[in-house]
């Protein structure tokens, strides 16, 4: 484990991705996304170009908190990427809140996503991609991505290590999930092996 996990203590909640007890599963209603659970991992596919999510049943309404999740990108090139959505403030319609995200190439941002901005929801990149060598690039590469949010500061982690932070108080709190986006690769399609969430961290 990283060193923060040591820092942490115990989860307040773990998912081993051995079934889909906290997660919707097939293809969502839109046809963006399908979910299988195979051999203690959940595998997310996006079906489309743009990126698609789904949300974890659990925690639907956190507030300050760390999650770490350990994703392995299968086949994918350049600006494939897929990483966790979280503090979506309603979960019933999933479509705001805020992505960290990675690319297959090894780059990582935080987006805030509005999907209710007219005509097609609206991006706003608050850490543009960027180059770490924290983050393992290419297909079939384990990375363990996690992020702290504490108030408006929100911390990103790749690998036990921390790469970067910023401040955005729009959505306080809400629900999370994955996310995958398979600009590149038709069927991109990823891995999730355990989810960890902590309630109420102390800031690095």
């Amino acid at each position: 484990g990283s060193d923060i996990r040591s820092r942490l203590g115990n989860p307040a909640f773990t998912d081993p991705m051995d079934n889909g007890n906290n997660w919707p599963t097939g293809v969502d209603v839109a046809g963006y996304t399908s979910i299988a659970f195979n051999n203690g991992q959940m595998q997310l596919t996006g079906l489309k170009t743009t990126s698609g999510w789904r949300l974890s049943t659990y925690g639907v309404d956190l507030r300050d908190f760390y999650i770490e999740a350990r994703i392995t990108p299968g086949q994918c090139k350049g600006n494939d990427r897929y990483g966790i959505y979280f503090r979506v403030p309603d979960k019933t319609k999933p479509d705001q809140g805020y992505w960290y995200g990675l690319t297959c190439d090894g780059r990582y941002a935080l987006q805030r996503w509005d999907g209710k901005v007219a005509p097609d929801g609206q991006v706003t990149n608050l850490i543009f991609w960027k180059k770490n060598d924290a983050i393992l690039a290419g297909p079939n590469q384990t990375n363990t991505l996690g992020v702290m949010a504490i108030g408006s500061r929100i911390y990103l982690y790749a690998n036990g290590k921390l790469l970067d932070q910023r401040d955005s108080d729009t959505w306080l709190q809400g629900a999370f999930g994955v996310f995958v986006g398979g600009r590149e690769t038709p069927n991109f399609t990823i891995q999730v092996d355990e989810i960890n969430v902590w309630t109420n961290p102390v800031a690095p």
